[in-house]
């Protein structure tokens, strides 16, 4: 572990995909003659001792790197050692801490002045469908605050859909865009530049949630002058490097849903034009 960048990755959640994905970065990495270690955030371990220490499968890291790209949502912990440490990350950690936690981010949206779906936190468990129909009309959505790839997230109809929630620690509430039901817009920003967007739409009829981790399909599309205005604002409220923007199909215009610290790139897939690896790199090497 000698070079300047280090690219981590969670072993763990790429699980079977992991090979083809380690051989795909090394091989853009070479054909750029740019020198990286690309490092499991699992076989790190972190200690306070002498002003804090780290070590790698076990052995303890004598030289850091100049930028570690993140790549793994579960990294909190050993980004802020790097900067600690002087290491500059992409993206930092607080900047992934805040876009982690959904209702601060939809919080930030609207002071700001970003469209966004109302949305509603409360720490009670106890309130009823009868409250959040009062709030939203008789269909909204159920989300887990912290939640990635469509998972926790739930289209509430009726109150038995409501009680039949599963349990998790927090939920956020929010307004159904019915216009946007199966299909949703994913832009990748990196640096000033926007890398391309897809329109997600779900394959099956039934499924509200447009992601690709839920079966869902891509094509490109061409970026507005309203998304590049939207990515933009975004990019500085939340001083994101690289992040995934999601964006709902409202009758009057395209509203925000989320952002993505650590975005998906499965999409990416469906715009031959772009390497988002060679970006990255190339970031990277213009960085450095």
């Amino acid at each position: 572990m000698t070079s300047d960048v280090w690219f981590i990755y969670n072993r763990e959640r790429l699980g079977e995909k992991n090979a083809n994905f380690i051989a795909i970065l090394k091989e853009k990495a070479e054909k750029l003659n740019l020198k990286i270690d690309i490092l499991d955030v699992g076989r790190f371990i972190i200690s306070t001792e002498d002003n804090g220490k780290l070590y790698y499968k076990g052995e303890l890291v004598k030289t850091l790197p100049k930028i570690a790209f993140n790549r793994a949502p579960s990294a909190i912990e050993l980004l802020r050692f790097l900067e600690l440490k002087g290491v500059n990350t992409i993206n930092n950690s607080e900047s992934i801490v805040t876009v982690n936690n959904k209702f601060k981010t939809h919080c930030l949206f609207t002071k700001h002045n970003i469209k966004t779906p109302k949305t509603i936190y409360t720490p009670s468990k106890r309130i009823s469908y009868n409250t959040l129909k009062g709030i939203f009309g008789p269909s909204f959505i159920a989300k887990d605050n912290t939640g990635s790839l469509g998972e926790g997230v739930f289209l509430i109809k009726n109150e038995n859909d409501f009680k039949n929630l599963p349990k998790i620690k927090k939920y956020i509430y929010q307004e159904y865009i019915e216009s946007s039901f199966g299909k949703d817009l994913r832009i990748i920003v990196l640096g000033d530049k926007i890398l391309g967007g897809v329109m997600r739409s779900s394959s099956n009829k039934k499924e509200f949630r447009a992601n690709l981790a839920q079966g869902g399909i891509a094509q490109k599309i061409e970026i507005t002058k309203e998304i590049e205005i939207i990515a933009k604002k975004v990019q500085n409220i939340f001083n994101l490097e690289f992040f995934g923007l999601d964006l709902l199909i409202d009758k009057d215009g395209l509203t925000v849903c989320e952002i993505n610290a650590v975005p998906g790139l499965k999409s990416f897939r469906y715009i031959k034009d772009v390497s988002i690896s060679e970006e990255i790199y190339k970031y990277i090497q213009k960085e450095l």
